[in-house]
């Protein structure tokens, strides 16, 4: 069976998964809880997103030597391995001024923000919209209640991460055995069984297929109940997200 799963990450495990014998415990053993779940109110920011932030790719890095954090905008879908806001500093007289976090020749005065960084979160403290968030621009007079797509920069770890479920809304730690694994050799996704063994055999038998004549259009189908959708099932809406910092 053909699996639509995509999954893009590897298990670190040999090439081949034959011939081995997986570990009853070993989905639950791979990440022990070491840190809690993320709260409820902070998993529900993510549902409708439509997959996990990417991990900057204009800087090559070593896997080694991977910084513990980057920084992902879903607004905008870019990511950064460098802080996207300006950079605060102060001079001997204790005047503040800032430095562009990407062309560091261009620094400017408080007061002289540019209209891309002057945007400020206030708090309405009277009037029929008192204590309701909106945004000011400092350099432009400009108030709106929309966050603006340049404050939705998040710093997010490399390191602390947690599967989501775009359907359900579960969210937890160990790799949802749904999802498979990967297997190098034979460029498949793989399952364990309820004994521990690897196996072909789909853990949920659904498979995404695409429409015919319709670039990113998919349905989904099963191979055991031959029943056809085209909403998402709950088994293949699983994506990995990095925990915000």
């Amino acid at each position: 069976s053909t699996s639509a799963t995509k999954a893009t990450e590897s298990t670190n495990m040999s090439k081949s998964v034959w011939g081995r014998v997986l570990p009853l415990g070993f989905l639950v053993i791979q990440w022990m809880f070491i840190f809690s779940l993320p709260s409820p109110a902070y998993a529900g920011r993510l549902a409708g997103l439509a997959s996990d932030p990417p991990i900057p790719e204009e800087v090559e890095v070593d896997p080694e030597a991977k910084p513990p954090q980057f920084w992902y905008n879903a607004e905008l879908g870019e990511s950064s391995w460098e802080d996207p806001y300006p950079k605060k500093f102060e001079d001997d007289e204790g005047n503040v001024y800032y430095q562009h976090p990407k062309n560091h020749s261009h620094v400017w005065w408080a007061e002289e923000t540019p209209e891309d960084f002057a945007w400020k979160e206030v708090l309405a403290t009277e009037g029929e919209h008192k204590g309701q968030k909106y945004y000011h621009n400092s350099a432009t007079g400009e108030a709106v209640w929309e966050m603006p797509k340049v404050l939705g920069w998040k710093k997010m770890s490399t390191e602390r991460v947690f599967y989501y479920n775009q359907v359900t809304g579960v969210s937890q730690r160990e790799r949802p055995a749904e999802m498979g694994f990967f297997d190098e050799e034979h460029q498949r996704t793989y399952w364990v069984d309820k004994d521990g063994n690897p196996t072909w055999e789909s853990e949920h038998w659904w498979t995404e297929v695409p429409v015919e004549g319709e670039a990113g259009k998919f349905y989904y189908y099963n191979e055991v109940t031959k029943e056809t959708t085209w909403e998402k099932p709950a088994a293949l809406s699983w994506v990995l997200w990095h925990e915000e910092l």
